[in-house]
């Protein structure tokens, strides 16, 4: 199973202003969604999406943490081996 590093929140707010907005399009988004069904099939989803900010549909993911999450691999770390 694929191990995901959290190292972002989940469910923060698009383009609020500063920060990402600066770059990130809906395009952008789009791509990375891709990029990231591509590794990890088995525990992404692609979701279409349409935003009020960008006026336009984008694809997005659905994570499933809990298929993802290795319980094998997180002890082993944890306990140092």
């Amino acid at each position: 199973r694929p191990e995901f590093a959290l190292a972002y929140t989940r469910d923060d707010k698009m383009q609020t202003e500063g920060g990402c907005s600066v770059y990130r399009t809906a395009k952008l988004v789009s791509d990375s969604a891709i990029k990231l069904y591509r590794a990890f099939p088995d525990c992404v989803a692609l979701a279409y999406k349409k935003t009020g900010t960008w006026k336009e549909e984008r694809i997005d993911v659905k994570m499933q943490w809990k298929k993802a999450f290795d319980k094998e691999k997180y002890e082993e770390r944890k306990s140092g081996k």
